[in-house]
């Protein structure tokens, strides 16, 4: 249990430690609504910058990470890294394997059976080689997708062998099989929850999906992060698979519309929830922190999806894995990776006060 959790659990009030009086944070008190903040993608920064920010406001938040981008480079979170984030209270959420396209594109030209390439309106399907199904109608093939190109008629995905059939563009579709989506979903959670962290919910990759994908995500987590962009999410009768988020990146919201996003969901009560990706160079530390501010002002509670769905009785808290779960293969590889410095101001009643002793004690009893 966290310290900010282990605050809550004590009502938020004031308790008296030996002879200090100790104070919830915003989130602790009477709330006029809830805010989520979710970044994706897993880079490194969302540690030295991202974390950073909302660890000095006291204010959580959600990784959606790819597992095995995990350590992969110094351009990447590490399991260390990751580690410390949890434990301030922030929550890890799968993000597929590879950042894998789990929706279908469109095919734009005729294909002939002899191709070997498929002209398409998205070529995000090539950055993770799958078995994927080229389709229309009642008519099908299973060709692995090996990689992407573009060229003068447009961007295109290449197969490891010819299609064998001939479609027409109109109406033919391309999406990853369904023993390649499963396989995707259950080894991005099985690989996060072997390394100790407590994996309920999901966000899709680039923001795509169809009803095959949203029936089978469905079988291995909780709650969807991203079902749809913008708007709010009512605070009775929610469906955690059709979650509304926003970006609040300066090219997309303003900061008078993310106050009039933050002033609705207090009025309203609701879940409002903003998405980020801390590479995008129109999200900055100041914009992160000028946004959680504003929340705090709003009296708005800040916390991490899976907190805010169970205090909404979506569904019921599960027990968190031990972060020292027995190292697997690919920890090993990771040896030897250590926790940069933390850049951020540290926090009040930092490491080793008697404070931070006396709740370690009595988050030992939760």
């Amino acid at each position: 249990m966290t310290r900010r959790n282990c605050i809550r659990a004590m009502g938020g009030g004031a308790a008296a430690v030996g002879g200090l009086s100790m104070v919830g944070s915003v989130g602790a008190q009477q709330t006029s609504g809830r805010m989520v903040f979710v970044y994706d993608d897993g880079y490194a920064e969302d540690y030295t910058k991202t974390f950073q920010v909302h660890r000095q406001n006291d204010a959580p938040a959600c990784a959606a990470v790819p597992s095995a981008a995990i350590g992969r480079s110094d351009e990447f979170l590490s399991e260390d890294q990751l580690r410390e984030m949890t434990e301030a209270g922030w929550e890890v959420m799968s993000h597929a394997v590879s950042h894998d396209a789990l929706g279908h594109v469109g095919v734009t030209q005729p294909v002939e059976a002899g191709d070997t390439k498929l002209y398409v309106d998205s070529t995000v399907m090539g950055r993770t080689p799958h078995p994927a199904e080229i389709y229309t109608g009642d008519k099908q093939v299973v060709r692995k997708i090996t990689g992407k190109g573009e060229d003068s008629t447009g961007g295109y995905l290449t197969l490891e062998s010819k299609v064998g059939k001939s479609f027409a563009a109109d109406g033919t579709r391309v999406r990853f099989t369904e023993d390649a989506i499963r396989n995707v979903l259950e080894t991005s959670k099985q690989s996060l929850e072997d390394r100790g962290f407590n994996v309920t919910n999901f966000v899709y990759p680039y923001g795509r999906y169809d009803e095959r994908t949203e029936s089978l995500v469905k079988e291995y987590y909780k709650a969807v992060g991203n079902a749809h962009p913008g708007g709010h999410n009512p605070a009775i009768g929610l469906d955690p698979y059709d979650l509304r988020r926003e970006y609040f990146h300066t090219e997309t919201m303003t900061e008078q519309e993310i106050g009039a996003y933050m002033d609705e969901v207090a009025s309203r009560d609701t879940l409002g929830m903003f998405g980020g990706h801390i590479r995008n160079p129109n999200l900055t530390g100041q914009r992160i922190q000028t946004a959680i501010r504003m929340a705090q002002e709003r009296n708005l509670e800040i916390v991490t999806l899976r907190e805010a769905l169970q205090d909404l009785d979506v569904y019921e808290a599960t027990p968190t894995p031990s972060t020292t779960a027995t190292p697997t293969p690919t920890s090993a590889n990771r040896q030897g990776q250590g926790t940069p410095d933390s850049t951020g101001t540290s926090t009040p009643n930092g490491g080793g006060s008697f404070i931070d002793g006396f709740l370690h004690w009595l988050a030992n009893l939760f």
